[in-house]
C-alpha cells in the first residue's frame, strides 16, 4: 500500500476564484466523483473562501501561474493553455501546545518487527470514542487553535475522494471523551505526493470546462508540530463541446476476456495497478 492524500479546500478555493473570472454559473458533473465533490463544494464554498492560510492567483498566462508555484516552493506544472487558470496554495505551520518526547513506535506483524522514529504527546491530546468504532478519534490541539485529527484506518481508501469524504464523515459523527486512552505515540511523518485530479477534468458550467487539474501535497509532522503545504491548479477553457467524450482509465482497473460462444466464462481476470502501467518490452508475438 502507498500513502494517499487529497485536499478538498484548495480545489474548492481554486474553483471559486475561477468562477469570479469566467462566470458564476453552477458547475455540472460528468462523473460520479465530480458529483460527490460538487455536493460538498456547493455546501462549503462560502466557508472555504473565509479560511486563513489560502492564497490564490488567476491568470491567462501559464508562465505567471508557474512562477507563483515556484515562489512558494512548488514545481511548475501548468501546461500552455487557451483560457483561464488558477493556482491555490495552502501553507499551514502549527506547533503543539507542548513539544513531545522522542520515542520508538513499534509495528508488529506476524514473524516481523518494525521500528519507526516517533514521539509521545499528552498535553492537548484528547481521545474520542465514536459509535461502532473500535479505534479512537484523536484530537491534537495547537497554539494557533488549529486541530490535527488522527484515526487508525488499516485498509487503504479506494481513492483520494473517499479519503477526504471519510474525514468529513468522522468530523460530523457524534463523539464522547474516551476513558480507554490518554495521550498518544505517533510516528514522525514526511509525505510528498501528487494526488490524482483527473476526475475533475471536463467538469463544466455550460460555457467553460476544466481542461487541466493537478495537486501537489507536502506534509511534515514531528515532536514540535506540523507543516502542510498544498498547491492546486485548475484551468478552464471556453466553448468546449459538452457531448460524449472518451472514457479515460485514470485509476487502477480490472479486466478479463471471454471466448466466442462462451460469454459467461471470464478468462484471465486481472486488476491493473499503476505498477503495470508501462510500455511492453517486446511484441505481443514475442512474449
Amino acid at each position: 500500500m502507498s500513502s494517499q492524500a487529497l485536499d478538498l479546500c484548495t480545489i474548492a478555493h481554486a474553483l471559486g476564484i475561477l468562477s469570479t473570472h469566467i462566470n458564476d454559473e453552477p458547475w455540472n458533473s460528468t462523473n460520479d466523483t465530480q458529483k460527490l465533490f460538487l455536493a460538498w463544494y456547493d455546501a462549503h464554498r462560502d466557508e472555504v473562501a473565509q479560511l486563513d492560510g489560502l492564497n490564490a492567483v488567476a491568470s491567462r498566462s501559464y508562465d505567471a501561474l508557474n512562477a507563483f508555484l515556484q515562489e512558494h516552493g512548488f514545481k511548475p506544472q501548468f501546461q500552455p493553455f487557451d483560457g483561464v487558470g488558477v493556482a491555490s496554495i495552502l501553507d499551514m505551520l502549527v506547533e503543539w501546545l507542548k513539544a513531545g518526547t522522542p520515542v520508538i513506535v513499534d509495528r508488529f506483524e506476524p514473524k516481523q518487527h518494525f521500528e519507526y522514529p516517533g514521539f509521545s504527546l499528552s498535553h492537548g491530546v484528547t481521545c474520542h470514542d465514536l459509535p461502532d468504532a473500535t479505534e479512537p478519534l484523536v484530537q491534537v490541539q495547537t497554539k494557533t487553535g488549529h486541530n490535527l485529527w488522527l484515526m487508525t484506518v488499516p485498509t487503504a481508501p479506494d481513492s483520494g475522494m473517499e479519503l477526504a469524504l471519510k474525514a468529513v464523515h468522522l468530523l460530523d459523527a457524534p463523539r464522547s471523551p474516551s476513558t480507554r486512552w490518554v495521550g498518544m505515540h505517533l510516528p514522525v511523518l514526511e509525505m510528498e505526493l501528487e494526488p490524482d485530479l483527473n476526475w475533475l477534468l471536463d467538469c463544466n458550467n455550460g460555457e467553460w470546462a476544466i481542461t487541466q487539474a493537478f495537486q501537489q501535497f507536502r506534509l511534515r509532522v514531528n515532536q514540535t508540530g506540523a507543516r502542510v503545504k498544498v498547491a492546486t491548479g485548475v484551468v478552464a477553457k471556453r466553448g468546449l463541446a459538452m457531448g460524449p467524450r472518451p472514457y479515460i482509465f485514470a485509476r487502477p482497473f480490472m479486466g478479463w476476456f471471454t471466448a466466442p460462444g462462451h460469454g459467461n466464462l471470464p478468462l484471465a481476470a486481472f486488476w491493473a495497478d499503476y505498477d503495470s502501467w508501462r510500455q511492453p518490452e517486446g511484441t505481443l508475438e514475442g512474449m
